[in-house]
């Protein structure tokens, strides 16, 4: 893992808020050429996945999240990570409204 890290197709963070925890791992691939499906996505440069889970109040999820993401810029896994994240801030601030 420490090999993957170093080269930007892994990235681990925790969050820690109140009573929730949160944990996401991060990876990316850069080589999609040989993925069928990117016949279907002209200019995918970068796909991904992060998987996370929660604690809350002290109890773990039962769960894993998967989110999958394609992209047509070139991302280490820290930066789709920090892409996705702000993402969802800017999604739960419209809520708000």
């Amino acid at each position: 893992m420490t090999r993957q890290a170093s080269e930007g197709i892994l990235f681990n963070e925790a969050d820690y808020q109140k009573n929730r925890e949160e944990f996401r791992c991060c990876a990316v691939r850069h080589d999609v050429s040989n993925l069928p499906e990117t016949i279907h996505w002209e200019g995918a440069k970068t796909v991904g996945v992060i998987v996370s889970y929660r604690k809350e109040k002290g109890k773990v999820s039962n769960e894993l999240c998967h989110r999958y993401y394609i992209s047509s810029a070139l991302l280490t896994a820290e930066e789709l990570a920090r892409s996705a994240r702000e993402h969802w801030q800017i999604e739960n601030g419209l809520h708000g409204v």
